[in-house]
């Protein structure tokens, strides 16, 4: 020990640098850190220097693993081809998710694949993306992080030339979140008088459904899984810095 500190004290920095390169290998090490971000620094270089410009958007997907109840259905679909005979699901679903989780990760990913095929290709217009899965209790089992960029590579332009101009910044994302993902404040009338069962899941359809008239089962959707009702957390007053 006291040869290596003299060696580095003598400028010799060959060990440690040895340990930093061979450390990327320990998942949550520093140095696996450092590898992770060297490669989307490379991905994003690589996208500004082809003309595809620098990322977009940056996107969070979670599983919700237990809001699904395709999760019941795969599951009991597992143990009948592998001839374990019926699952007890009469048991807490929490716990049977978490016994399970292969399931659920084999899910989640098909789930983002469709996504991405999907809504991310036709009303994100998402052309390359940047993608890992991560685990973390405080988010549930499974989750994704994205760096997506749109197949326009100019699509937030004016955005960076009203860069001195915060209204017209404002203004423009505005515009953009409702005329091209449709995302918006404001409700129907009716939507206040929607009950759900929080027991229940508010979809009462399958996508592969085909349902035409789904506004009810919209608004079910939304009121459970979109609609936020500010607690004392949120009106805090907050210092000015």
């Amino acid at each position: 020990m006291n040869e290596l500190k003299e060696e580095i004290e003598n400028g010799n920095t060959r060990w440690i640098e040895q340990l930093s390169y061979y450390s990327q290998r320990v998942i949550g090490s520093p140095g696996y850190w450092r590898a992770k971000r060297a490669e989307v620094y490379s991905w994003i270089n690589h996208h500004i220097e082809a003309g595809h410009g620098p990322p977009t958007f940056f996107i969070t997907l979670s599983c919700a693993e237990y809001m699904w109840p395709d999760i019941k259905r795969l599951l009991k679909n597992r143990f009948e081809v592998g001839g374990m005979g019926d699952i007890d699901l009469n048991k807490s679903f929490v716990q049977t998710v978490n016994e399970y989780t292969l399931v659920v990760q084999e899910y989640f990913q098909e789930r983002v694949r469709i996504w991405l095929e999907t809504i991310g290709a036709k009303v994100f217009h998402i052309k390359y993306f940047w993608l890992r899965f991560e685990f973390a209790p405080s988010r549930g089992q499974i989750h994704a992080h994205m760096l997506a960029l749109h197949d326009n590579p100019n699509v937030m332009q004016l955005y960076y030339n009203y860069s001195h101009d915060k209204e017209k910044q404002e203004e423009f994302l505005y515009k953009y979140m409702t005329e091209e993902l449709g995302m918006t404040a404001w409700v129907p009338e009716k939507f206040s008088n929607i009950s759900v069962n929080k027991n229940d899941h508010p979809s009462k359809y399958f996508y592969q459904d085909n349902i035409q008239q789904s506004d009810e089962d919209f608004l079910c959707c939304l009121q459970t899984l979109q609609n936020h009702k500010c607690s004392a957390f949120c009106m805090r007053k907050r210092r000015v810095q």
